[in-house]
This record gives C-alpha cells, sequence and structure tokens, in this order.
C-alpha cells in the first residue's frame, strides 16, 4: 500500500473506533440511566418496607399490651365470680338455716293452736297467755318470713351478677383469643417483610456495585 493509501485506511481504523468508542458510551449511559432508575425504585422499596415492618413492630407492642390488660381482667372477673360463689354459698346456707327456724316454729304455733280447753284449764298458764303467745309466734314467723324474702332476694342479684361477670370474662377470654392470632398474623406478617427487606436490601447492593461498574467502564472508554 502507498502511503496515501495506508494513510486512509488508518484514519478509517481510528474513525470506525472513535464511532464504535462513542456507541458503547452511549450504550453504558443508557444502561447508567436504567440502573439508576432501578436503584432508586429498589431504595424506595427499601424504606417503603422498613416503614412497614416498624408499624409492624408497633401494632406488635400494641397487642401484647392489650393481651396483659385483657389476661389480668380475666382473673380479677374470675377472682369476682370466686367471691360471689361463696358469698352465693352463704346465703344458701343461710337460707337453710331460716327455713330449719321456719319449720321449729310452725310445729311450735301448732302445738299452741291446737291445744284442748281441759289443757288450758290444768295449765298455770291464762287463755290470754296462749293467745299472747301464738299472735307472737305469728309475728316471729312472718318476721322469718320477711327475712328469707331478703334473702332470697340477695341470692337471685348474686346469682344475676355472677352471671353477668361470667359473661364478661367469655368476651374477655375471646378478646384475648382474638388479640393472640391478629399477634401471630403480625409476627408472619414481619417475618415476611423482614425478609423481602433482607432481599430488597442484596438487590440495593448489587444495584449499586453495578452502577459504579457502569461509570467505571464509561470513564474508561472516555480517556
Amino acid at each position: 500500500l502507498s502511503g496515501a493509501t495506508a494513510q486512509l485506511v488508518w484514519a478509517q481504523s481510528v474513525t470506525e473506533q472513535i464511532g464504535s468508542t462513542q456507541a458503547k458510551i452511549k450504550q453504558l449511559e443508557g444502561e447508567i440511566v436504567a440502573t439508576e432508575k432501578e436503584l432508586t425504585k429498589t431504595q424506595q422499596e427499601k424504606n417503603t418496607l422498613a416503614n412497614t415492618v416498624k408499624t409492624l413492630d408497633l401494632t406488635k407492642k400494641k397487642l401484647e399490651t392489650q393481651t396483659k390488660v385483657t389476661e389480668t381482667q380475666v382473673t380479677n372477673t374470675g377472682l369476682s365470680i370466686a367471691t360471689l360463689e361463696r358469698q352465693i354459698d352463704a346465703h344458701s346456707n343461710e337460707i337453710d338455716k331460716r327455713i330449719e327456724n321456719i319449720k321449729v316454729t310452725l310445729r311450735t304455733l301448732e302445738a299452741t293452736l291446737d291445744i284442748t280447753p281441759v289443757e288450758i284449764v290444768l295449765s298455770d298458764r291464762t287463755i290470754s297467755d296462749k293467745i299472747d303467745r301464738a299472735y307472737g309466734l305469728e309475728r316471729l314467723q312472718d318476721n322469718i318470713q320477711l327475712d328469707l324474702k331478703r334473702l332470697k332476694n340477695e341470692r337471685t342479684e348474686l346469682s344475676s351478677d355472677k352471671n353477668d361477670i361470667e359473661n364478661a370474662r367469655n368476651n374477655l377470654l375471646a378478646l384475648k383469643s382474638r388479640l393472640q392470632d391478629e399477634k401471630k398474623l403480625t409476627l408472619d406478617n414481619i417475618s415476611i417483610k423482614n425478609k423481602l427487606l433482607s432481599e430488597t436490601k442484596n438487590k440495593e447492593s448489587n444495584y449499586k456495585t453495578l452502577l459504579e461498574q457502569k461509570i467505571t467502564q464509561k470513564a474508561a472508554f472516555e480517556q
């Protein structure tokens, strides 16, 4: 080849190399822009996941606190039920005693009212004494019956209170169960989100490394 031809071939080769280099630089610039977009998107995902995990952690702590409060309420209602049961038993025993007293009073009253005129004459007590005693026993019986009615009413009220508290305890136990279920779901969610967060952090790290490589390659072509 002549000198002119060789020069022309060399110039054409240089031009092609420059064109190839510029094309590669342009390609790298496009890849850098795309990588930056993916990196930004990944960072946003990471931040969103991190915020979600933080929110779920707060939810978990709230549920744990609510569960502890509910457990305390269940314990307290259990104590209240036990107290009411003792009171109901005491009232039942008292009612049994009063009923026995009424039986004794009725037997005494019956014996007093069934006395014959001959027995009255032979007795050292007057008819008036017998009648007064009978009336006194009747009044005593009335008082005992009123007292018995009051005790029965109190027992009924205590039984009603016990039923109300038992219903409240059942509701609290149901609430505790729901809170535990919610806590389990929250923990499962946290586990899933933490796994995604870890994967997203790895992806972010990979994009950063890739971006650095693209920038380094571009700088090498530009020299």
